[in-house]
């Protein structure tokens, strides 16, 4: 590691934080990841509510082949009239593929699209201080996607297919594909690739600092990040190991003696070289770096309220301390002088190298409070995968964004850990379900995968004729496959609660055309509907 990179990971701050004594003061202004959950589940639920019982008045005719409906915006489509960008956009229905050479073994494919879940389900919310009555309604379909696989060789083949799908181990572990093998469930093996979106400035401009992240927006993001084969080569990696030697500092068992302050915080001070030295935290709310001295302050608060009692953790990156460490209390998190109280505290020092202590905290996480996601009697995709791959994606996050990684991001120059591990939860990457499929010569075998598949839609109120519940499905035709196809097909189903407006398929419900042959020289194809009125 390059004492360079420490120290302009440190320094280069905006200069509105910078004191004129060269004194850096932060506070946490990002959510705690171990609250983000429910927090995060709020925003969906008020962004959602174009979905509740509202759509367009009138009744659009249902176009036809081509996607030729006038939409206007076509933001990041591949050609394909009507195809647009999403404000939220959950990825593409993606092909499955094979690691390695499948030459001799052809497939069929049938994608249908199943939108029954498109029901009505009664729920009541408090206004005004009554309960009132509201419909919810589901945006999500159910995708099976069979490939029907033919060894035209005179020997057996053993492949191993992949089978991916855009998600983030904050999602519900029912949108993960589940493999089938001639209508027997087939084990699989999950890898996850890296984060597949990148970052704005605070102007949302991609070209500067970064501070906010930016996922993918358009089926032709996927296919830069997907076509070369890399991002899927990185994805069967494994782990950075993250092998620098760190010394770390438990901060626990907090004593505060009686006093009226609103938020008894516990200031830890200590003093470091910074160009050899990087600080990270777990745990910690804020802190100070006044780099001409060389003093360093990182601080836990809210030790008044027994839900946010927890250990802060101090990492020490490169050199130990240069003279032990202070412990001192103050009223609240500004930690000035005059406001100091009584508060005392255990100190543990270990050393530890960086990989074992993320993958110490991943482990922690899992076992005591589901990353806050979900309680603990539900199931996240993160709960459901082994730590050790939560762990890289955690450790990839690390090694490419932090302050000492590879292309630093200016959202986590200040070190805490819970800005980094939080946004590895919740963002978006690709994973990949493998499974070993023997083919014999000369014969067919089935291999089927079968999801909840999310929409793609644009947030309340951003314009009726655009995204009001409206919702959006796509499929990629060849997009980073192997396979050799010899036909592909689409169908839908469940037509009886939604409104399909346009599709570039060629569905027709009017006209019985629920079923079509698909052009695999169109590497993508879309429909957006919206629930039927009544």
């Amino acid at each position: 590691m390059k004492s360079e990179r420490v120290y302009e990971a440190l320094s280069g701050l905006p200069e509105d934080l910078i004191e004129d004594a060269g004194t850096h003061v932060f506070r946490r202004r990002t959510i705690p990841w171990t609250r983000f959950g429910a927090v995060a589940a709020a925003a969906v639920l008020i962004l959602g509510l174009g979905t509740w019982g509202l759509t367009r008045s009138g009744k659009g005719p249902v176009s036809s082949g081509g996607g030729t409906g006038g939409m206007g915006d076509s933001g990041g489509n591949d050609g394909a009239s009507g195809a647009y960008t999403y404000m939220s956009y959950a990825g593409p229905v993606f092909p499955l593929t094979a690691l390695g050479s499948s030459e001799g073994i052809t497939a069929e494919r049938h994608t249908e699209f199943d939108f029954s879940p498109y029901e009505t389900s009664q729920g009541a919310r408090e206004q005004d201080g009554e309960e009132t009555a509201y419909d919810h309604y589901e945006t999500e379909t159910i995708v099976t996607d069979r490939y029907l696989m033919t060894n035209e060789g005179e020997a057996d083949r053993t492949l191993t297919l992949l089978y991916p799908a855009a998600l983030s181990l904050s999602k519900d572990a029912k949108l993960l594909p589940a493999l089938s093998l001639d209508g027997a469930p087939v084990s699989t093996t999950l890898y996850a690739g890296p984060y597949a979106g990148g970052f704005v400035d605070m102007e949302g401009k991609r070209d500067g600092e970064r501070w906010n992240l930016a996922g993918l927006r358009d089926w032709e993001a996927y296919k830069a990040l997907l076509e070369s084969g890399g991002y899927q080569t990185k994805a069967l990696e494994d782990a950075p190991a993250l092998e620098e030697p760190v010394t770390v500092y438990k901060v626990d068992n907090y004593v505060v003696a009686p006093t009226d302050a609103v938020n008894p915080t516990l200031l830890m001070s200590f003093s470091i070289d910074y160009a050899r030295t990087t600080v990270l935290t777990y745990g910690s709310n804020g802190g100070s770096d006044d780099m001409e001295n060389g003093i360093c302050g990182r601080d836990v608060g809210g030790l008044h309220r027994e839900w946010a009692i927890h250990p802060m953790y101090v990492i020490l990156l490169g050199d130990d301390t240069t003279g032990g460490y202070e412990l001192q209390g103050y009223r609240n998190g500004g930690c000035e002088p005059g406001d100091e109280i009584e508060i005392t505290a255990t100190v543990e020092r270990y050393e530890s190298t960086l990989g074992a202590f993320l993958r110490r905290i991943v482990t922690e996480q899992l076992e005591t409070d589901n990353f806050g996601m979900l309680p603990l009697e539900e199931t996240t995709l993160g709960t459901l995968i082994s730590p050790e791959l939560v762990y890289k994606c955690v450790a990839e996050m690390f090694a490419s964004y932090s302050s000492t990684g590879e292309t630093p991001a200016e959202r986590y120059r200040n070190g805490m850990l819970e800005d980094l591990m939080g946004d590895s939860f919740v963002t978006t990457r690709i994973f990949y379900a493998a499974a070993e499929v023997t083919i014999p010569a000369g014969e067919t075998v089935e291999l089927a995968a079968r999801m909840v598949k999310e929409a793609s839609f644009d947030y309340f109120g951003m314009g009726t004729e655009k995204g009001y519940a409206t919702n959006g499905y796509d499929l990629a035709t060849v997009l980073g496959s192997t396979l050799q196809f010899t036909a592909q097909y689409a169908s839908v189903r469940g037509l009886e609660a939604v409104e399909l407006l346009e599709n570039s398929f060629g569905f027709d419900p009017a006209a019985g055309v629920t079923e079509v042959r698909l052009d695999p020289a169109q590497e993508h194809y879309w429909l957006k509907l919206r629930r039927a009125e009544g």
